[in-house]
């Protein structure tokens, strides 16, 4: 097992880029590190993620259990007095090149190894094929990195045209480990939430997981198509109490307006993490979203509802064009694209609910195949992790001069 091994406290340092996805990817790691020695040390980017992350609370909680938090405007001292001190920097996977304020951090601290990690729990690819490595550092430059650690096998397709193959590993979903689960329970526990106190016994409850429309990912006729379709649907099933979880940015004026024509005893808007909401409901009806498989891991299924009509590359796409899901591909999620694919499923999922959850949840450990050991498979592959290359001392005080410039301009903001 990996220690920290030096009189002086080794550190593990963590970049939260851009969104909470990143800081429930990567908490449970930071759990395990610190229950091995390391210190563990967190640093924003973004305020605004901050005060969303404070905001929702519980991981902010379950954070301040394992972490000193670095606000980006005292970056630069932190780095003067415990540069030599950081061992691993962890990063969200997307681009890093020269430029990147990461990769300034890489080279002022010249004994640690940076490693790109999971943006969500979200899948990339369906098969398991390794396509030839494409260099190019606009977007992942080589020098600027080490290693590359990802969720699942299925994966590596996707990663394999982007990322040098020696430095791709696959260590598992540690979020979706029962033990993990249990504790961001107890953290939302300790939060007052009204949805806490939702219990709806002899209902049929199902979570409702939605978004508001974004370019390339939903255009806004789709939007309203599928908002409108879905509520007439769910709202149609006799006995069903609809547990409604909207997007952090969705226009919720928009939503109050389609709930007008509907009973408001038979419906609530919820916020609280999808662990908790698992256990409070009989299935889901997402669209595109990662609560899919975070609900699986809890051996709730979902129908996944959505129309696939953007230009995102993150999708699956056959051959006359059209595209759905990774989950849908992996047989993770029922799927409809329609109202009358919607019913179907609908009547497929309340009449066989039990077998549509063994036949899921058996596949969801299939393609998560690692969630139980991912801990021990970190530690083991960062003990493994070597830094691929030195930085001269031109480049470390130019790397100085970068992120002071930028802990300057934070404090100023």
């Amino acid at each position: 097992m990996l220690k920290a091994e030096s009189k002086k406290e080794q550190i593990v340092l963590i970049i939260i880029h851009t969104s909470i996805g990143e800081l429930q990817w990567i908490l449970p790691f930071a759990h395990s590190f610190k229950e091995q020695g390391f210190k563990v040390c967190t640093v924003f980017f973004s305020d605004r993620v901050f005060e969303s992350i404070k905001e929702e609370g519980v991981y902010y909680r379950l954070l301040e259990d394992c972490s000193t938090i670095v606000q980006k405007k005292s970056l630069f001292g932190f780095l003067w007095r415990n540069g030599s001190q950081v061992r691993y920097i962890f990063k969200d996977f997307w681009p890093i090149h020269q430029g990147s304020l990461a990769n300034k951090i890489r080279q002022v601290c010249t004994n640690a190894a940076l490693i790109l990690f999971p943006h969500s729990f979200a899948l990339y690819g369906y098969d398991q094929r390794v396509d030839n490595f494409v260099y190019d550092p606009k977007s992942h430059d080589q020098a600027c990195y080490d290693l590359l650690v990802l969720n699942s096998k299925y994966d590596i397709s996707y990663w394999s045209s982007r990322i040098m193959h020696d430095r791709i590993k696959v260590v598992g979903a540690l979020g979706y480990h029962i033990e993990w689960v249990e504790k961001v329970i107890d953290s939302a526990n300790a939060i007052d939430r009204p949805e806490a106190q939702i219990v709806n016994e002899g209902k049929l409850n199902i979570l409702f997981a939605i978004r508001g429309p974004k370019p390339i990912l939903l255009e806004e006729e789709n939007y309203h198509y599928l908002m409108d379709t879905a509520l007439e649907e769910l709202f149609t099933i006799p006995n069903a109490f609809v547990l409604i979880k909207p997007h952090p940015r969705q226009n919720f004026e928009d939503l109050k307006k389609k709930l007008s024509n509907y009973p408001n005893d038979r419906y609530s808007f919820v916020y609280s993490n999808p662990f908790v909401l698992s256990r409070k409901v009989d299935f889901a009806v997402n669209f595109w979203t990662s609560v899919t498989t975070d609900l699986l891991s809890q051996k709730i299924p979902s129908i996944e509802y959505y129309k696939f009509e953007g230009g995102y590359t993150k999708w699956f796409t056959y051959e006359d064009g059209s595209r759905t899901s990774y989950y849908n591909i992996l047989d993770l999620t029922n799927t409809a694209t329609n109202q009358k694919e919607l019913n179907e499923a609908l009547s497929q999922m309340m009449s066989n609910i039990e077998q549509v959850k063994a036949e899921r949840f058996k596949r969801f450990n299939e393609v998560f195949e690692n969630s139980g050991s991912a801990a021990e498979v970190m530690l083991q592959t960062l003990k493994e992790t070597k830094r691929t290359n030195n930085v001269s001392l031109a480049q470390r005080f130019q790397a100085f001069v970068q992120v002071f410039y930028s802990s300057i301009k934070s404090s100023l903001n």
